[in-house]
Parts: C-alpha cells; structure tokens; sequence
C-alpha cells in the first residue's frame, strides 16, 4: 500500500464524517423532548445556526508503520430550517483538516443540503482526492436524499430514550455563558439499542450507519448536555476505545470527540440554491463522502508504551 494510498483514505474517511455530523444536528431537531423544556424548544424551533465540530485521533502506528495522519478535524457552522413537510433543510460552511508529523492538508468551502439534493462548493481539496481539480470553485450538485430514513420514528424514539436520562451535574460557563451541565451515562444494552437503530440494515441511511460503526467500535464514555433558561445550548459525546496494554492492563484510547452547539433560535433564516455547474452521479458522491464506512482502527499494545 503505497502513501499515496493510505492519504487517500484517510481522507475519504474524514470527509465522509460531514455527512454524519449533519444527519446527527437535524435528526435531533425532529425529535421529541430530551432535557425537559430546552430540548422541547430545540426540536420545535422552525430555524437556528448550528455549529459542529467532531475530533479523530488515530495512533502514531499502524501494522508496524507510521501513519501519515493521527489527528482529523472537521468543523461546521451553518443555519437550518424546515419546509412545510417539517423537512429540515441546512446551508453553512465545512472545513476538513488532517494532521500528522509533517503533513497538514485541509479542504474548506459551502455546503447546501435540501430535500432531494446536495450541493457543494469546495474552495481548496487535496489533488490526491480530485487530481483534475473538477470539484474545486464550482457548485457541484448531488440528486441524492440525504434525509431519508425508513425508520425516522424509531431513530428519535432510541434519542429520547437516551436524553431521558440526563441527569444534573451543577453549572459551568462556556463560550461567555453561565450553563446548566447535564451528564448521561448509557449502558452496554443502550449502545446496542442504538446501533441496531442506526445500522444501514435498519435505518436505510449511510451517515446514519457511521455513527452506529462508531458507536459499535468504541464505547460512549462521555456524554454531556449543556442548557441556558429554555434553550438547549451544546452537547458532547466522547469516544473511547478499549484495549491491553503489553503487559495485559486494561486502557483505553482517545478515538473521537463531537460537539454539536445551537444557538439563534428563531433567526431569520433563508437558504439560497445556488446554480451548479456540475453534476456527480449519487455513487461517486458516496465514495467521495465516505459511503457510510468509517476505518477500522485496532490499537496495538507496542503503540501505547511509554
């Protein structure tokens, strides 16, 4: 497998990640009440500006060599709104990155999710991703419905269930504000509820399936709430991955953080659609997205000595 090869799916690894963020911020929108009357108010808002942001740390080494990249980023910041049908619908900004000892790539650019179709807009992507430059400073539109979930009832049901069970852990103050912190701790049982939820075999949904591979390769051991008067304001979940060190302990791995945080609730929101310039078959989409995969990463005793 030549470098070349392993920067590339990193990457694809990476961008396939937008997706998921995305799904996971509207699917929580449509849901019902989590933590009392601010979640209430979060999935009736008809608009607000999310921000998203998910961390990925992978080892230094994999099968006895050096990973061109340990540390992926992917930030969004945008605004949803919903058509008549309560569809939500999202119009922001995305920005990869992927980092690792003397490698720095990143893509950045806009991105538009409607009913029916995608758009995006990229400013900068790796040549090593698009070696023609065909995707790059054009709009570029996907008839691909993103939104579409055969079992949208289920999935917000297994949401409740979860955020049901938040409980009060005092205040904290984040970005400027003074916030109610919440925790959730879930059971074995309760991740399983949830992958088999999100599973493609379910769901139907490819972004839908990353979160439940994320969820079924690691364990949830951090999820977090943050609440200011009414509104719903954050929220984290931290993944960790078990595993033995040399000498047989028990450790575990920092694999990924995602921070979802909501804010403007009610703004003036519209969601232009722009004129593209190209178009990409739903299948090249998936591959350059990530086609709902996410890379398996087993972590070796050798690579967690000190």
């Amino acid at each position: 497998m030549t470098a070349r090869w392993d920067q590339r799916h990193t990457w694809v690894a990476i961008v396939g990640v937008v997706v998921v963020l995305l799904l996971v911020v509207l699917a929580m929108s449509r849901g019902r009440a989590n933590v009392t009357r601010a979640a209430q108010k979060m999935m009736n808002a008809d608009t607000m500006h999310i921000n998203a942001e998910l961390v990925i740390n992978l080892p230094e080494r994999s099968r006895g060599r050096e990973r061109p990249f340990t540390k992926m980023t992917v930030r969004l910041g945008g605004d949803m709104t919903r058509t008549d049908d309560r569809t939500p619908e999202f119009g922001g900004t995305l920005y990869f990155e992927a980092r690792g000892r003397g490698n720095v790539f990143f893509a950045d650019g806009q991105g538009r999710i409607f009913r029916d179709r995608v758009l995006f807009n990229l400013d900068n992507l790796p040549v090593f991703l698009n070696p023609s430059g065909s995707l790059v400073k054009r709009w570029t539109k996907v008839e691909i419905p993103l939104m579409q979930t055969r079992n949208a009832a289920q999935v917000q049901e297994a949401l409740l269930r979860v955020m049901d069970k938040a409980e009060s852990a005092g205040k904290e103050s984040l970005g400027g504000e003074s916030l109610r912190r919440f925790t959730i701790t879930l059971t074995e049982e309760e991740e399983k509820m949830l992958i088999d939820v999100l599973h493609q075999s379910t769901s139907g949904n490819l972004a839908l399936d990353v979160l439940a591979r994320l969820l079924d390769s690691n364990v949830m051991k951090d999820l977090t709430v943050w609440v200011k008067g009414d509104e719903l304001r954050q929220v984290r979940a931290q993944f960790v991955r078990p595993f033995k060190d040399a000498q047989g302990t028990p450790q575990e791995f920092d694999f990924a953080t995602l921070t979802l945080r909501f804010v403007d609730y009610g703004k003036q929101v519209s969601i232009d659609a722009p004129k593209h310039e190209l178009n990409v078959r739903p299948h090249i989409f998936a591959r350059l997205f990530g086609g709902g995969e996410v890379e398996e990463v087993k972590v070796e005793p050798e690579e967690r000595e000190e």
